[in-house]
């Protein structure tokens, strides 16, 4: 485990992606893991090259363990909302982008610009914290992708099971016949 966490390569590490984003879609992880609890939100962005065969997919938590109060806190972080401000002031049908990460003091903003060598941002700050502001600024970036907004309980944990379970059988002989 240690040979995976120490030493990581530099040449495996991407500092930017460009392409025309395709998709944005938030989830819900359904189990715990290592790092969330069930029920944590993630966002993820799925944008082209231009080749079908050559998709790129972001996905950035939108969930965080705040060690000063001890909770979990969601919908704060800076690295979608800086984005996703970013995101509203371009026409992602007609526009390719290139997204690059940018730590602050405390927090790690993500840039947008309209060129893949950086030299024309896009304008834009944060947009509000909040699942109210999520969902909001989601849905106006996937009508502006032409894509349907997010079913209102994308965020519900999912109470039924929906593996297959056996019918009850059925005794062919007690059925009415016309």
């Amino acid at each position: 485990m240690d040979s995976y966490s120490k030493d990581i390569p530099e040449d495996n590490m991407i500092d930017r992606l460009y392409g025309a984003i395709i998709n944005v879609e938030p989830w819900v992880t359904a189990k715990d893991t290592v790092f969330k609890p069930a029920g944590s939100a993630t966002v993820k962005i799925v944008g082209t090259t231009g080749d079908p065969m050559n998709l790129w997919q972001l996905e950035l938590p939108c969930t965080y363990y705040d060690g000063r109060s001890k909770e979990w806190i969601m919908f704060e972080q800076c690295h979608y909302r800086s984005l996703f401000s970013k995101m509203l002031n371009v026409d992602m049908q007609a526009t390719a982008v290139m997204l690059r990460a940018k730590s602050g003091t405390s927090a790690t903003f993500i840039n947008v610009f309209l060129d893949e060598r950086g030299q024309v941002p896009v304008q834009g700050g944060c947009i509000p914290k909040g699942k109210e502001a999520f969902d909001k600024s989601v849905n106006e970036i996937r009508a502006g992708l032409g894509l349907p907004p997010l079913n209102p309980e994308w965020l519900t944990p999912k109470t039924t099971d929906s593996s297959l379970t056996a019918s009850p059988p059925i005794d062919c002989d007690s059925l009415p016949v016309d």
